[in-house]
């Protein structure tokens, strides 16, 4: 499954910072990748606070690969919106991280994490009891761990067990974080959620250390010229073999991908504020280890869909590429636009649909996403030739 779809984002702008990464290309960087998250920028934000492979590894009790279950994610108001917290008091923005184990083959393992941030710290508080009530469940506090108040729960389902635990920040910088560990399947896989891991993992990022003081140089190489109509909104690095586990690599891609880091960009919609465009790029001096990857982007097609794809030899600027763009439709209406696609040295995938409800586009999304994929695709690899 395409990682835009293997789990439903766990779901506004705040005012100009005046804090811009230094870099290389400390110039190039967007101005509206300045929105203020707790303090600094939510790229950097996510960057500093998000955990790594080898912790999520050790939470979900694996030793091999972990994929990306879902996109990198900054959400407000008037970016995406909705979701978990959104609607409470006080709420002003989150980021989102999603990831699941796929060595898993008789069920699934996955863990969200949401880091969101409030006005007050009450205000935080009062959005956990909402937060479980939402989830039908009752959040049980447990001690205090210096500043850090927490709550815990274990939701069972008959199709599935939510280890959840959250964590709110003292008044200096007013937050919740909340980790979700899910287990699906036999129940043996029940201790791969274990409640220690899940508390352990939850107060190391609700503890974590100040944002990082600038993005990797990788992400500010690879930002490109913003296409017209959209706005750039949050760029990090993930290790690439996460952020491609989720697109069903072929065996080639996986071992070509295995080590080594990947920018994963967000863009926001000029005038709309439910769909987004997101982008994985990854180096790849040898295009032939995706040849056969990039011809399956419809292979995924969930059952009541309809994808048709066409292949692309050149981006609208001449640039010589080998990929295929998709559009995914259910009783024919659009409900993504899709490209896969290599060229320039890189390895690229970009989708644009609506990650608030995850249902079919309007009729102008549809000619926002068909524009904006393509156009994303020849800025991408115009920034890769330089």
């Amino acid at each position: 499954m395409k990682l835009t779809r293997i789990t439903a984002a766990l779901v506004a702008t705040c005012c100009l910072a005046p804090l811009v990464p230094t870099s290389a290309h400390a110039e190039e960087l967007p101005a509206s990748l300045t929105p203020t998250f707790l303090g600094s920028t939510p790229s950097l934000f996510w960057q500093g606070r998000m955990p790594t492979v080898p912790q999520i590894r050790t939470l979900l009790g694996n030793t091999g690969s972990v994929g990306t279950g879902g996109w990198p994610e900054y959400r407000t108001a008037a970016i995406i919106g909705g979701g978990s917290f959104a609607d409470a008091p006080g709420f002003t923005g989150k980021i989102n991280g999603f990831w699941y184990d796929p060595s898993v083959t008789n069920g699934y393992v996955s863990a969200a994490v949401n880091i969101a941030a409030f006005t007050t710290a009450q205000e935080a508080v009062n959005a956990v009891a909402l937060d479980a009530k939402a989830m039908g469940t009752a959040a049980k506090a447990v001690s205090a761990v210096g500043s850090l108040q927490r709550w815990q729960s274990v939701v069972t389902t008959p199709d599935y067990t939510d280890t959840i635990e959250w964590i709110v920040t003292g008044e200096t910088t007013p937050s919740i974080t909340r980790l979700i560990c899910t287990v699906a399947g036999a129940k043996s896989l029940l201790k791969r959620c274990a409640l220690p891991r899940v508390d352990a993992l939850a107060q190391l990022i609700a503890m974590g250390g100040p944002p990082v003081a600038q993005l990797p140089a990788q992400v500010t190489a690879d930002l490109p010229v913003t296409p017209a109509g959209l706005e750039p909104v949050l760029a990090v690095q993930q290790a690439s073999a996460a952020g491609w586990g989720g697109l069903n690599p072929t065996k080639a891609l996986r071992t070509a991908v295995a080590a080594g880091q990947s920018t994963v960009l967000q863009y926001a919609p000029v005038g709309t504020s439910q769909v987004a465009v997101s982008a994985l790029i990854t180096p790849l001096p040898i295009p032939k280890a995706a040849a056969t990857f990039i011809t399956e982007i419809c292979n995924d097609a969930a059952a009541g869909t309809i994808c048709k794809r066409q292949t692309l030899a050149k981006t609208a600027s001449g640039i010589p590429i080998a990929g295929q763009l998709a559009t995914t439709r259910k009783k024919g209406r659009v409900l993504y636009s899709a490209v896969q696609a290599t060229g320039a040295g890189a390895l690229v995938f970009i989708n644009c649909e609506n990650l608030r409800t995850f249902n079919a586009l309007t009729t102008s999304e549809v000619a926002l996403c068909q524009n904006a994929v393509p156009a994303l695709l020849d800025a991408i690899m115009m920034r890769q030739q330089q």
